[in-house]
Protein backbone atom coordinates (compact mmCIF):
# COMPACT_ATOMS: atom_id res chain seq x y z
CA UNK A 1 0.00 0.00 0.00
CA UNK A 2 1.22 3.72 -0.38
CA UNK A 3 2.97 5.48 2.00
CA UNK A 4 0.43 8.37 1.79
CA UNK A 5 -2.60 6.43 2.08
CA UNK A 6 -1.22 4.73 4.82
CA UNK A 7 -0.84 7.94 6.72
CA UNK A 8 -4.28 9.15 5.66
CA UNK A 9 -6.03 6.24 6.86
CA UNK A 10 -4.09 6.27 10.17
CA UNK A 11 -5.60 9.90 10.79
CA UNK A 12 -9.22 9.79 9.55
CA UNK A 13 -9.44 6.29 11.42
CA UNK A 14 -7.90 7.95 14.56
CA UNK A 15 -10.20 11.00 14.23
CA UNK A 16 -13.32 8.28 14.28
CA UNK A 17 -12.25 5.87 17.06
CA UNK A 18 -10.73 9.21 19.33
CA UNK A 19 -14.06 10.84 18.72
CA UNK A 20 -16.47 8.33 19.06
CA UNK A 21 -14.86 7.20 22.51
CA UNK A 22 -14.79 10.97 23.78
CA UNK A 23 -18.69 10.48 23.17
CA UNK A 24 -18.97 7.20 25.09
CA UNK A 25 -16.22 8.41 27.65
CA UNK A 26 -18.32 11.82 28.43
CA UNK A 27 -21.48 9.93 28.69
CA UNK A 28 -19.50 7.36 31.07
CA UNK A 29 -19.29 10.58 33.48
CA UNK A 30 -22.31 12.08 32.97
CA UNK A 31 -23.55 9.16 34.13
CA UNK A 32 -26.70 9.09 32.18
CA UNK A 33 -29.39 7.00 33.96
CA UNK A 34 -30.06 4.78 31.25
CA UNK A 35 -26.52 3.96 31.06
CA UNK A 36 -25.78 3.59 34.98
CA UNK A 37 -29.00 0.55 34.82
CA UNK A 38 -27.56 -1.01 32.09
CA UNK A 39 -23.66 -1.40 33.44
CA UNK A 40 -25.77 -2.64 36.88
CA UNK A 41 -27.73 -5.10 34.97
CA UNK A 42 -23.88 -6.03 33.98
CA UNK A 43 -22.73 -6.91 37.31
CA UNK A 44 -20.35 -3.80 37.30
CA UNK A 45 -19.87 -1.69 40.39
CA UNK A 46 -21.31 1.91 40.74
CA UNK A 47 -18.51 3.28 39.81
CA UNK A 48 -16.94 1.49 37.08
CA UNK A 49 -18.75 3.99 34.54
CA UNK A 50 -16.43 6.89 35.58
CA UNK A 51 -13.59 4.99 36.18
CA UNK A 52 -13.77 3.80 32.57
CA UNK A 53 -14.72 7.16 31.15
CA UNK A 54 -11.68 8.95 32.67
CA UNK A 55 -9.39 6.42 31.22
CA UNK A 56 -10.86 6.45 27.99
CA UNK A 57 -10.55 10.42 28.01
CA UNK A 58 -6.59 10.21 29.07
CA UNK A 59 -6.12 7.08 26.87
CA UNK A 60 -7.41 9.50 23.77
CA UNK A 61 -4.93 12.06 25.17
CA UNK A 62 -2.33 9.65 25.28
CA UNK A 63 -2.96 8.53 21.41
CA UNK A 64 -2.34 12.17 20.39
CA UNK A 65 0.82 13.12 22.03
CA UNK A 66 3.72 12.48 19.75
CA UNK A 67 6.60 12.73 22.01
CA UNK A 68 5.17 9.32 24.18
CA UNK A 69 5.08 7.28 21.32
CA UNK A 70 6.57 4.47 23.67
CA UNK A 71 3.06 4.53 25.55
CA UNK A 72 0.77 3.92 22.24
CA UNK A 73 1.29 0.45 22.06
CA UNK A 74 0.04 -0.21 25.84
CA UNK A 75 -2.91 2.53 25.18
CA UNK A 76 -3.45 0.36 21.93
CA UNK A 77 -3.79 -2.61 24.19
CA UNK A 78 -5.70 -0.91 26.98
CA UNK A 79 -8.55 0.09 24.09
CA UNK A 80 -8.67 -3.06 22.89
CA UNK A 81 -8.96 -5.01 26.46
CA UNK A 82 -12.17 -2.42 27.22
CA UNK A 83 -13.60 -3.21 23.35
CA UNK A 84 -13.09 -6.86 23.91
CA UNK A 85 -14.42 -7.55 27.48
CA UNK A 86 -17.74 -4.88 25.89
CA UNK A 87 -18.55 -7.47 23.48
CA UNK A 88 -17.72 -10.25 25.55
CA UNK A 89 -20.40 -8.71 28.30
CA UNK A 90 -23.30 -7.67 26.09
CA UNK A 91 -23.13 -11.46 24.87
CA UNK A 92 -22.80 -13.22 27.91
CA UNK A 93 -25.66 -11.11 28.55
CA UNK A 94 -27.66 -12.43 26.08
CA UNK A 95 -28.31 -8.85 24.69
CA UNK A 96 -29.43 -7.95 20.95
CA UNK A 97 -26.95 -7.33 18.17
CA UNK A 98 -27.60 -3.72 18.10
CA UNK A 99 -25.65 -3.37 21.55
CA UNK A 100 -22.65 -5.37 19.99
CA UNK A 101 -22.52 -3.16 16.72
CA UNK A 102 -21.09 -0.41 18.27
CA UNK A 103 -18.30 -1.99 20.08
CA UNK A 104 -16.99 -3.96 17.13
CA UNK A 105 -17.44 -1.34 14.76
CA UNK A 106 -15.25 0.86 17.40
CA UNK A 107 -12.74 -2.58 17.67
CA UNK A 108 -12.56 -2.89 13.84
CA UNK A 109 -11.34 1.28 13.65
CA UNK A 110 -9.24 0.30 16.60
CA UNK A 111 -7.87 -1.97 14.35
CA UNK A 112 -7.05 -0.51 11.29
CA UNK A 113 -5.81 2.43 12.90
CA UNK A 114 -3.10 -0.08 15.27
CA UNK A 115 -1.97 -1.39 12.14
CA UNK A 116 -1.72 1.73 10.09
CA UNK A 117 0.28 3.40 13.07
CA UNK A 118 2.56 0.20 13.26
CA UNK A 119 3.85 0.28 9.39
CA UNK A 120 4.38 3.97 9.91
CA UNK A 121 6.44 3.64 12.56
CA UNK A 122 8.22 0.66 10.86
CA UNK A 123 9.31 2.56 7.92
CA UNK A 124 10.56 5.28 10.12
CA UNK A 125 12.45 3.04 11.99
CA UNK A 126 13.34 1.35 8.51
CA UNK A 127 14.95 4.67 7.26
CA UNK A 128 16.70 5.59 10.88
CA UNK A 129 18.27 2.30 10.72
CA UNK A 130 19.09 2.55 6.48
CA UNK A 131 20.67 6.61 7.63
CA UNK A 132 22.81 5.14 10.47
CA UNK A 133 24.23 2.32 7.88
CA UNK A 134 24.94 4.81 5.22
CA UNK A 135 26.39 6.92 7.72
CA UNK A 136 28.59 3.99 8.94
CA UNK A 137 30.17 2.89 6.01
CA UNK A 138 30.77 6.47 5.02
CA UNK A 139 32.76 6.91 7.85
CA UNK A 140 34.43 3.08 7.66
CA UNK A 141 35.42 4.21 3.89
CA UNK A 142 36.70 7.81 5.45
CA UNK A 143 40.49 7.47 4.99
CA UNK A 144 42.73 10.42 5.90
CA UNK A 145 39.34 12.74 5.89
CA UNK A 146 39.21 12.00 1.77
CA UNK A 147 35.39 12.24 2.12
CA UNK A 148 35.37 15.33 4.60
CA UNK A 149 37.68 17.15 2.38
CA UNK A 150 35.62 16.43 -0.93
CA UNK A 151 32.12 17.63 0.84
CA UNK A 152 34.20 20.55 2.98
CA UNK A 153 33.36 24.65 1.26
CA UNK A 154 37.03 25.10 1.50
CA UNK A 155 37.77 22.08 -1.18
Amino acid sequence: MNSKIIHNTYYITLILFCGIISLTGFARLAVIPQAKEIIGQLGYPHYFPKYIGICSLIGIVSLWLMPLRFLKDFTYAGFFILLVSAIFSYVMKGDSWSFIFLPFVVLILLSVNYYCFYKTELKKQKHKYLMHVIHKKIKDNDVDGEMAHHYSDAG
